[in-house]
């Protein structure tokens, strides 16, 4: 019996004569005690399910594997790879051709799927590179455990951040892991110098001195700016020329009844002057 892997002969010497014969060499190797590894790997394609890998301590394409589940039930899978959509205690036996070698180990699987609620990535986002405050969108899908980010179809890794800044267009995709399972999100990013006012959508002039009139928020690179407000028959009832305009719901000196009142704002871009005069629809509801 050896215990060291080498070359061995053996000799032979007749007591008698003391005549000697020797073997030819012979290369033993002596593996060390087979083992099996279990690990885990999140199944980003699929956000039910984690995958565990089954790694032998050395290569032996004859090796056949044997999974089961907490309750002893086996399994039909008999590769290194098993994908579980139930969270429980796995074990996997592993065995070569000829039986002489076997190992087994288990491990415990928490299966946790993330909810679709919580992919807060818009489908589509917009840049403008003209834009000094807005020539980069950054992009956050929320608190996860770890992310990689990829433009697509490229695989590589942009980076591992919570965040990613981008100035390019393109589909970009991020890998979110929260501990147990894996899922991914995609936004769409484009490139858009085409300006928006933005206003709030209600106001109550009740005169507490909050939120008493409508307005718009401030926006540097719009220009020849109008709004026209109308009733929900059609009859204009405010009209103003300047974009810090206030309107407090008073129309021919009588402040106007609770409702939804359409408006149209015009106005022209500093950053892209060729798209002439641009016009945006919106509504708005007094609240008494």
């Amino acid at each position: 019996t050896v215990a060291a892997s080498g070359v061995y002969n053996v000799t032979i010497i007749d007591q008698f004569t003391g005549c000697e014969i020797t073997s030819g060499d012979i290369d033993v190797t002596v593996e060390s005690e087979f083992t099996i590894d279990l690990t885990l790997e999140p199944d980003c394609e699929n956000n039910g399910q984690v995958r565990m890998i089954a790694t032998a301590n050395y290569v032996d394409p004859s090796i056949a594997y044997q999974w089961q589940d907490g309750s002893g039930n086996i399994l039909a899978d008999s590769d290194a790879v098993l994908a579980a959509a139930n969270s429980g205690t796995y074990t996997v036996t592993a065995t070569n051709e000829t039986g002489a070698c076997m190992a087994s180990e288990s491990i415990t699987v928490a299966v946790v799927p993330i909810n679709p609620e919580d992919l807060i990535l818009p489908e589509r986002t917009t840049f403008c590179t003209l834009d000094p405050n807005g020539a980069t969108v950054t992009l956050d899908p929320g608190i996860f455990n770890t992310y990689k980010w990829r433009l697509l179809p490229d695989e590589e890794i942009l980076s591992t951040s919570q965040t990613l800044q981008v100035s390019a267009e393109g589909t970009y995709e991020v890998a979110l892991y929260n501990g147990f399972t894996c899922v991914t999100d995609q936004v769409q990013v484009a490139e858009n110098c085409r300006p928006t006012v933005i206003a709030p959508n209600a106001f109550s002039p009740n005169g507490n001195g909050e939120n008493d009139t409508f307005f718009v928020y401030p926006n540097d690179f719009v220009e020849q700016f109008e709004i026209l407000i109308y009733t929900r028959w059609g009859e204009l009832i405010y009209r103003a020329e300047s974009i810090d305009f206030q309107w407090s719901g008073i129309y021919q000196g009588r402040l106007l009844p609770p409702g939804t009142y359409a408006y149209i704002m015009k106005f022209s871009s500093s950053l892209e002057p060729g798209l002439g005069t641009i016009e945006q629809y919106g509504a708005v509801t007094l609240i008494r």
